[in-house]
């Protein structure tokens, strides 16, 4: 029995010490799995602005990239990649409001402007935007429709912006080539400010109004016959706006009726004859003019800003080593670009006369302006720009006064004002449930201090008459239409309609009948908030050739900013 007792007590010690050693081993396992995998490290990001032109090529590369787990050390690298017009995001990243490690504009022209601009800023000699290195290109084109090109001559005469000029001056408009049914020549290019076909189209003008092809100085832009040949090219202006998407938009909805030409990039030629942007009334052909145009070459910049790490710099060359490969090359084809790798052949792709382009183009390819050139030409372009007839309209119904929606629209209408020139001429509505003048239309300069005041002056209540206010700025415009400015209105409202007399079908037949006409006045429109009424706001703005776009208090500054790019 005392035998039973002891085996048995030393088979409970047995159990218990062989459960304490697999408890020491788990325990031990655990330490050591524990220790040698430490928890994941978080990824590498680097910021990268890049212009919209190139979202077709340039997105799905990024997400292919993030995809291939690159490291740097023993972080994964992940690009943020923000598309954002070129002159948007040099601003953005001059404020400070935007750290990217890359910088892809459109063109190298915006490289020696940021640096200039941030060199000034900063007290630096540095230059803050380093190597740039062309990723894709496309050359500056006159976009012209198949018909009006061939009555010009092509393809047997080579066009240029001379061309252009003549068309615009002779009184005949289109009658000057056998086709008075076409109307006046209308030309369209976007603002040089906010956009890289606008800054090149205007380069480009510059350079053809001094007769050089490199070389263009501050001083050939101050001579008056330059001056002069500019402004000539900027009277056929319908209007102008901060991107070439919104041209192409409008050419592809509206056809000729909209604009005989538009200065815009090869590729985006390409991509509105193969139907990207809806199926068009007849081809659009590349005119290169002949006195030479630039190339848009989209390059890869790395920043050297204090929040540029090595890390991130090591990053960004491995992005940049990636969108350079051969296979990332010949994808750019597919989007109408040219490849950067002079060895990938244009045969048999989209660069053809299939597309309306002509890949033995350009023959002449103008030399990129310096800094101080380029601010020469922007300030010339600013004193001979097309002059505009614009009429404000702003919404003070008793919505307008919840959550200081009427005051970020003040601050907006401000902005807007002082985007313009002393002589633009500016009027402005104000309404509710009745239609009050706060300024008629005339000369911006002189009544700059009282129009601000009235502004801080508005107060919000009552209902809204939108349909009827509509009607009253398209008929006082169209009173006051001159054919040698820009004619708008600019719509602002936050709510639906509540008290108009004017139908809404009766609305839109007055609108569609004024868009068609020669002497158009394009209706800009705001929907200011979530109660807006977006889709009549929409069609308001689509039956002029107009444009809607959307607004918050947090955004209505910028909105206005935008909108005064189209002036």
């Amino acid at each position: 029995m005392g035998r039973r007792k002891r085996n048995a007590l030393g088979f409970v010690l047995l159990a218990v010490g062989a459960l304490l050693l697999f408890c020491c081993c788990v325990a031990l396992i655990a330490y050591v799995v524990l220790r040698r995998v430490p928890e994941a490290a978080p990824p590498l990001q680097i910021g990268v602005l890049y212009s919209p032109e190139k979202e077709a090529w340039f997105a799905p590369l990024v997400k292919e990239f993030n995809e291939s787990g690159v490291r740097v050390g023993d972080k994964r690298v992940e690009v943020v990649a923000r598309s954002i017009d070129s002159g948007e995001a040099l601003e953005e990243i001059l404020s400070g409001t935007g750290e990217p490690v890359v910088w892809c504009p459109a063109s190298t022209l915006w490289v020696p402007l940021l640096n200039q601009r941030w060199q000034e800023q900063s007290n630096s000699s540095e230059p803050l935007a380093i190597y740039p290195e062309p990723l894709v290109i496309s050359p500056l084109v006159i976009a012209m429709w198949e018909d009006q090109a061939r009555a010009m001559g092509y393809p047997e005469r080579p066009l240029g912006w001379q061309d252009i000029i003549s068309a615009t001056l002779d009184e005949r408009g289109w009658g000057a080539y056998g086709h008075p049914e076409w109307g006046a020549f209308k030309l369209g290019h976007t603002n040089p400010y906010f956009s890289n076909s606008g800054l090149l189209s205007v380069a480009a003008e510059g350079y053809a109004a001094a007769g050089k092809v490199r070389d263009l100085t501050a001083e050939d832009l101050a001579q008056p016959a330059t001056r002069a040949y500019i402004q000539k090219i900027e009277r056929a202006i319908i209007h102008y706006g901060e991107s070439s998407e919104y041209f192409a938009q409008q050419m592809a909805s509206r056809g000729p009726a909209y604009a005989s030409a538009a200065v815009l990039e090869e590729h985006t030629v390409i991509r509105l004859n193969q139907g990207a942007y809806g199926r068009l009334p007849q081809r659009l052909i590349a005119i290169y003019p002949r006195e030479g145009t630039f190339w848009s070459d989209h390059p890869f910049v790395t920043l050297r800003g204090e929040w540029v790490t090595p890390e991130a710099q090591a990053a960004a060359l491995a992005l940049r080593t990636f969108l350079l490969s051969r296979e990332a090359q010949e994808k750019a084809l597919q989007s109408g670009f040219r490849p950067a790798d002079p060895a990938i052949p244009l045969a048999n792709t989209l660069i053809g006369p299939a597309s309306g382009a002509d890949p033995f183009q350009p023959q002449t390819v103008l030399e990129v302006p310096s800094a101080d050139t380029l601010g020469a030409l922007l300030q010339a372009w600013q004193d001979v720009r097309k002059r505009v007839n614009c009429l404000l309209v702003v919404d003070i119904s008793g919505s307008m006064g919840e959550e200081d929606k009427l005051r970020a629209v003040q601050d907006g209408l401000k902005l807007f004002l002082s985007q313009l020139a002393d002589d633009d001429r500016v009027g402005i509505l104000i309404f509710n449930d009745e239609i009050s003048t706060l300024t008629p239309l005339g000369p911006l300069g002189p009544k700059r201090p009282e129009i601000a005041q009235a502004i801080d002056a508005l107060e919000a209540n009552y209902k809204t008459v939108l349909r009827d206010v509509t009607v009253e700025a398209l008929e006082q415009a169209t009173q006051a239409y001159d054919p040698e400015r820009i004619n708008a209105v600019v719509l602002m409202t936050d709510g639906q309609d509540t008290a108009s007399w004017t139908s809404e079908r009766d609305l839109m037949r007055r609108l569609e009948e004024a868009g068609r006409s020669e002497r158009v006045v394009r209706v800009f429109t705001i929907a200011y908030g979530s109660d807006a009424d977006k889709d009549l706001l929409q069609r308001i703005a689509e039956a002029t050739g107009g444009r809607m776009v959307e607004g918050t208090p947090e955004n209505i500054r910028k909105l206005y900013v935008i909108l005064s790019s189209y002036f």
